[in-house]
Order: C-alpha cells, then sequence, then structure tokens
C-alpha cells in the first residue's frame, strides 16, 4: 500500500538521511531504551510542511503545528472533523499536563514551554498525545495545567 508521507523541514533532513546521532540513537540504544541491534531507516518524505500548513485527507483537515522542546523537530498536528478539533500533540504534552525531558542534545526546556504556550492558543476539545492517556473531551485542560505552572515561573512536570 502506498502511504505519503507529510514532515516539517528539520524531519525530512534526518528522516532521509537515517540520520541516527540526529535522533539520539547510539544514545538510546546505550541506555536500553532501544535493543542493541536496532535500525533506523531512511525513508522517502513526499512533502514538506511549513507552519500552519493544511492538509485534506478525505473529511479531515489537518494541520501542521512545530512544536520544538521534546526535539528540535517536534511537531504536533491539530486536526479538524466537522465541529470537532483534535491536538495530536505526540511528545510535546501528555496527561497532567506533564512534558518529557531526556538527556539528548536537542530536548529544551525553553522551547518545550514555548510550545507549551502556543499550544494554548489553539482551539481544541481533545488531547491525543503520543503515549499513555488521551482525553476526548476537555482535552485542553492539560495545556493549562502545564500554563498554570509556567505562570509561576516553574517547569510542567516530567513524565514518569
Amino acid at each position: 500500500t502506498a502511504v505519503t508521507v507529510y514532515a516539517g523541514a528539520d524531519t525530512v533532513r534526518i528522516v532521509t538521511a537515517g540520520d541516527e546521532e540526529a535522533v539520539s540513537l547510539p544514545a538510546a540504544r546505550e541506555a536500553g531504551v532501544y535493543p542493541a541491534d536496532y535500525v533506523y531507516r531512511a525513508c522517502t518524505v513526499d512533502r514538506v510542511l511549513v507552519a500552519g500548513e493544511r492538509i485534506e485527507i478525505g473529511a479531515l483537515t489537518i494541520e501542521y503545528v512545530p512544536t520544538p522542546g521534546h526535539s528540535h523537530d517536534h511537531g504536533s498536528y491539530l486536526v479538524t472533523r466537522g465541529d470537532r478539533r483534535y491536538l495530536v500533540g505526540g511528545d510535546a504534552i501528555f496527561h497532567g499536563g506533564r512534558i518529557v525531558l531526556q538527556h539528548t542534545w536537542d530536548c529544551s526546556v525553553p522551547q518545550s514551554i514555548a510550545s507549551i504556550e502556543h499550544l494554548n492558543t489553539l482551539d481544541f476539545g481533545a488531547l491525543l498525545p503520543g503515549h499513555l492517556s488521551f482525553s476526548l473531551h476537555n482535552g485542553k485542560r492539560h495545556i493549562e495545567t502545564a500554563m498554570g505552572v509556567i505562570a509561576q515561573l516553574g517547569c510542567p512536570p516530567a513524565l514518569a
């Protein structure tokens, strides 16, 4: 089955080269996060996305939202179907307003906070993070929880 691959420019450079260093894979293997024999394979990207670009797929409108922080090239997607909006947040934000902090070259707390502040400006009902629990209703409350910590000059709690 043919698949069309979309990605932001920084991700395109990494994915098309199969750049294991850029995704900190050697360190992840060493830490046991990935099996020692795991291979990151290059992939062709069909379309480079820019911030705010929209893709129409059937009844869905998918908007690319760059959300650096977890990694320098991280992106999220705002999906609209009818009157429902879903934030597919990947690793930008999780249930309870938590974030992932890692000892990798491109994980950045200031960028994570800036991305959360940007996500807080978006209108959506469901939060679909890359891991753990989804919130199909009132998903923005998780962004608002993180914003409460940020407003006190704190860093949102780390996902354990």
